[in-house]
């Protein structure tokens, strides 16, 4: 999935600070639903990996969400893009 939001990112029409700026996890789900509208991100299945829950029950989105972002600042490094 990272690498295609990657991809989507690239193509100009979101940009990493929109992921930066969630502070929750509904406004994480609309923003990769948004994306999902415009490229495929990912894929149905993957939802139970996307975003685990722990033994209370409790969806570990910030995880997803930091782990997203890592992803994504690495490929900027790999590409010389500016981090900022």
């Amino acid at each position: 999935m990272g690498k295609n939001l990657y991809e989507c990112l690239k193509s100009g029409e979101f940009r990493p600070e929109d992921l930066e700026l969630i502070n929750s996890y509904g406004d994480l789900r609309m923003l990769l639903t948004k994306m999902q509208k415009k490229r495929l991100i990912w894929e149905i299945d993957d939802e139970m990996y996307l975003f685990p829950r722990d033994k209370e029950g409790a969806v570990r989105w910030k995880e997803t969400q930091l782990i997203l972002l890592a992803y994504i600042y690495e490929q900027m490094h790999k590409e010389n893009l500016e981090v900022s």
